[in-house]
C-alpha cells in the first residue's frame, strides 16, 4: 500500500510544485494565446537566458518534491521513485518536442532532474 501511496502522492508533489512555480514566477504576456502552438512559439523566441531559468527551477523543484514525497511516504522500495522520475522525464520529453528551446535548456533539464535522481535511489532501506 506504501508503494502506491508514495507514487500517487509523489506525483501529485511533483505537478503541483512545478505548476506553482511556473505560476509564481513565469512572466506571461495577457496577449499570447498559450493554447496555439505557433502564438507559444513566438513568445518563447523573445526569451531571455533568464526567462529559461524559471521553467528550469520548476522542473528541477518538481522533481525534487515527488522524490521527497515518494520517499517520505514509502522507505523500503524504489518503485514510487523510478514511476515518478520516469513521468516526470516523460513530460518533460514531450515539453521538448512540442515548443522549441535551446539545446542548453534540454540538455539540463533532462541531466539535471537525473542528478537528483541518483541519490534517492541509493538512499533506500532494506525491507
Amino acid at each position: 500500500m506504501k508503494i502506491v501511496l508514495g507514487t500517487v502522492f509523489g506525483l501529485i508533489a511533483s505537478f503541483a510544485t512545478n505548476y506553482i512555480v511556473l505560476l509564481l514566477f513565469m512572466r506571461l504576456d495577457a496577449s499570447a494565446d498559450l493554447n496555439d502552438p505557433e502564438a507559444l512559439a513566438e513568445f518563447i523566441k523573445g526569451f531571455t537566458t533568464f526567462d529559461y531559468m524559471v521553467p528550469i527551477a520548476a522542473h528541477l523543484f518538481g522533481v525534487l518534491a515527488g522524490l521527497l514525497t515518494a520517499r517520505a511516504i514509502c522507505k523500503t522500495s524504489a518503485l514510487p521513485l523510478v514511476i515518478v522520475m520516469t513521468f516526470h522525464m516523460a513530460a518533460t520529453v514531450l515539453n521538448l518536442f512540442a515548443i522549441p528551446h535551446p539545446v542548453w535548456f534540454a540538455i539540463v533539464d533532462i541531466v539535471g532532474p537525473m542528478l537528483i535522481f541518483i541519490p534517492f535511489i541509493k538512499t533506500q532501506k532494506q525491507p
